[in-house]
């Protein structure tokens, strides 16, 4: 299967080799429609054999979690890689109260 990126313009450049859409074409204006009829929810309740942890003697469905053990910009700051990586990457970023600003 293959993955194609579209870039949708903002005011910055496209990037090389990149499909440059309107941000009022039809596509972008289903994806928007899309993302405002999803429902956020604070906590789901606990599914039965879904393990996330990766502690000694659990199931570790999803592999290891993230790590701040790493080098590159933000490493050993106390946030992991993925937060860094979203913290770096998005704009007008809001962390979660009490995370220590680490949590995007």
């Amino acid at each position: 299967m293959a993955v194609v990126g579209i870039e949708v313009t903002s005011g910055a450049p496209p990037q090389p080799d990149a499909p440059t859409i309107s941000p009022n074409s039809t596509a972008v204006v289903d994806i928007r429609e899309l993302v405002g009829s999803l429902t956020v929810v604070d906590k789901l309740d606990a599914i039965g054999g879904y393990e996330r942890s990766c502690a000694a003697g659990k199931g570790c469905s999803f592999g290891q979690s993230w790590t701040d053990d790493y080098d590159g910009p933000g490493a050993h700051n106390g946030c992991d890689t993925r937060n860094d990586v979203l913290a770096a990457q998005l704009e007008d970023v809001v962390h979660k109260p009490g995370s220590r600003g680490c949590k995007v």
